[in-house]
């Protein structure tokens, strides 16, 4: 590994990493595979960053690393080289790495003979997740019990190095992590031995394998030795969280390409590069960046029927706003009416108008009208709060198809999105004034006020400190007060309504992870590439948070077990990516007239043809849809008894399916009627 300064940053450096595989030593069937049978060894090299502490830290004399066990001496010194070799910290890291390798082993011990081999490394997983979440497991396992007894030990020497540690605070972190690494295992696992595997596309089969590869476990370590618990105005942060992703990606890469060796000796098929292999990729490309893979047919809900929704683009016929780039907009001013098609599929719950409905909806209009009056009359004008009223009650009848118009619940999901548009005009205003030099704080200063302003409501002192130049605009923007007031009396209603989320936890999640996000919008981070800015993008939409908000409605609670598991974690996922690619084809009109800038522009604006970007777009939404019906399938087979899971799955379809119905009939969005929904024969 050679390694010189970059002259960009002071505290990395760049280094060449090559890697050679073995190919003599391997079965029959892996040569064939790989496709070199004539060729002894296969060569590999990439780029990579080092940090400072590499370039001139050594490792532990091998004298020293004998007394201790050999995979945790190799380990620590390369994965945390800040820690001196006797130290109480490298200690306590041998001591964890131990157990994972002595649990490894177990797991290799009691799995691997026998015809019920299969049952066996099932049982184990379920057991290691039954256990993340019930104590009480442990002493059914004689084993795990003498595992828990060295936690405590660890412990104890853990509080020598973080006084703040408690017991409870070292177990939450760590059975988290331990749920998370379980289940993904248990996936990969059940459809590599079911022959499933390859009904996945890459990325999923990479998020599962990733995900047991035990970073966030090692992350979870360095936290609880350095002490770190991060406020919420980090750790919720777009950036952040993608940030973190983004580690955790490349731990599972450096462990694909690197492990590859052994991936190939002992046949293990949910590896990625042996997953391109059985899907048709040479050795010499597997290492090349991943290809989309279009699905065969979408496996429909039960009572589902494929659909196919159509639109017309007429560009002609719009004002394409100054902002877009100029060969953007000429580009498409020369085109004739496009068409464009996407597959889908009908939900179980779809609005149609009915007489009843048509009577409803002027009632509810006028609730609503006096609702967003008492709220904001004198702070937002009467004409803004008369569009909100218009296009309020239509967003919510076709977004939100499973509440009855005049229902308790229908109308405080209406509050709430009223309130949600408020704000977001209230940020394109300030977006327009910041253009004019109007502003200095921009989307991060309202986002900050708004935290402080909340906290203060509810009564929690634990929120983000705030400068005095913040405070004194907090005096200055009254809306900001009238938009906590509503949204905390909003909550609050749909509280007593059945559902069983925290308030709190509602408002961080829309105000302040979407709207974060959208703060972001002219930022490199939008840039980086197109999956940086699908993440991006699906924040600001915050397309999950919306299916929360209508299953809170209908008073559906989902366990804390299911929520944090890595299949349903995967499922919203997708719900957020199908969210997002529909919002950027049925509203590139809008968008255009608006001047803002969606996925589809960029690429036009880097050089490709509509033409070209709608092609690439249709095939990355059928493959997301397909993506997440297949996941929908995997969810519904272990939890098909669970009433709670089923009607949120069901709510989900009904939503991604609303987003099309609204983004056709809503005033807010342009197509206005345009496009075609058609059903498939039986």
């Amino acid at each position: 590994m050679d390694s010189n300064k970059t002259k960009q940053n002071d505290d990395l450096g760049t280094c060449r990493v090559k890697f050679s595989i073995n190919l003599e030593t391997l079965r029959p069937d892996m040569k064939n595979a790989t496709g070199y049978d004539s060729r002894t060894k296969f060569e590999k090299e990439f780029d990579f960053f080092v940090p400072e502490i590499y370039s001139y830290g050594t490792f532990v004399p091998q004298k020293y690393g004998e007394k201790l066990a050999n995979h945790a001496a190799s380990c620590i010194p390369r994965l945390f080289p800040s820690y001196p070799v006797e130290g109480t910290e490298f200690q306590i890291l041998c001591y964890f790495f131990i157990i994972g390798f002595i649990l490894d082993d177990y797991f290799l011990d009691n799995t691997g003979h026998g015809d019920d081999e299969g049952a066996k490394k099932e049982n184990y997983f379920e057991m290691g997740s039954n256990t993340a979440m019930d104590m009480k497991i442990f002493k059914e396992h004689p084993f795990l019990v003498s595992i828990g007894n060295s936690m405590k030990e660890i412990f104890i020497i853990l509080q020598t190095v973080n006084g703040n540690l408690t017991l409870d605070k070292l177990w939450s972190g760590y059975k988290l992590n331990l749920l998370k690494t379980m289940e993904s295992a248990r996936w990969t696992f059940r459809n590599e031995n079911l022959g499933k595997l390859d009904a996945f596309s890459e990325d999923t089969c990479r998020y599962f394998r990733t995900n047991a590869t035990g970073f966030t476990d090692t992350m979870c370590y360095i936290r609880m030795l350095e002490g770190i618990e991060l406020p919420q105005i980090i750790s919720g942060h777009p950036v952040f969280i993608r940030w973190h992703d983004i580690g955790e990606n490349l731990a599972g890469i450096l462990n694909n390409l690197l492990g590859l060796q052994k991936d190939l000796l002992l046949g293990e098929e949910e590896a990625i590069l042996l997953y391109k292999l059985r899907n048709g990729t040479l050795l010499s490309s597997s290492f090349c960046l991943r290809e989309q893979t279009i699905m065969d047919k979408f496996v429909l809900p039960p009572g589902s029927r494929h659909l196919s929704v159509s639109w017309t683009y007429d560009f002609s016929k719009i004002d394409i706003s100054p902002k877009i780039p100029q060969e953007v907009a000429d580009s498409l001013k020369k085109l004739g009416p496009t068409k464009v098609t996407i597959p889908y599929y009908t939900p179980k719950n779809m609005r149609q108008m009915t007489p009843s409905d048509e009577i409803a909806i002027p009632r509810m209009r006028r609730r609503f009208k006096s609702f967003l009056t008492q709220s904001f009359g004198g702070v937002v004008s009467q004409a803004e709060l008369d569009k909100v009223v218009e296009y309020g009650v239509e967003f919510t009848y076709w977004y939100y198809p499973t509440g009855p118009i005049e229902s308790p619940q229908y109308f405080a999901v209406t509050k709430m999105c009223g309130i949600l548009f408020i704000l977001d005009d209230l940020f394109d205003v300030k977006d327009s004034n910041a253009e004019k030099g109007k502003l200095k704080g921009g989307h991060a200063s309202v986002m900050r006020l708004l935290l402080d302003k909340w906290n203060k409501s509810n009564g929690d002192t634990d929120g983000p400190e705030i400068s005095a130049e913040l405070e004194q605009a907090l005096k200055e923007q009254p809306l900001l007060a009238c938009i906590c007031v509503a949204l905390r009396d909003t909550l609050k209603s749909l509280d007593r309504l059945g559902g069983r989320e925290q308030a709190r936890k509602m408002y961080e999640y829309y105000m302040f992870r979407a709207y974060f996000a959208e703060s972001l919008r002219h930022s490199r981070v939008y840039t980086v590439n197109p999956d940086a800015a699908r993440f991006f993008t699906g924040e600001q939409l915050a397309m999950t948070a919306v299916v929360t908000l209508f299953a809170w409605g209908d008073g559906i609670r989902l366990s804390e077990r299911f929520k944090m598991h890595p299949a349903f974690v995967r499922y919203q996922d997708m719900v957020k990516m199908v969210g997002v690619v529909q919002n950027d084809l049925v509203g590139l009109e809008r968008d255009l007239v608006n001047g803002e800038i969606n996925h589809v522009i960029t690429q036009m604006a880097a050089g490709n043809t509509l033409e070209q970007v709608l092609e690439r777009e249709i095939r990355l939404h059928e493959q997301d849809v397909e993506e997440h019906l297949v996941l929908r399938e995997e969810i519904m087979a272990q939890y098909k008894d669970d009433e709670e899971v089923v009607k949120y799955l069901e709510i989900t379809d009904a939503t991604l399916y609303g987003q099309l119905k609204m983004m056709d009939k809503c005033v807010r969005n342009s197509m206005m009627g345009r496009l075609e929904f058609v059903v498939a024969e039986e």
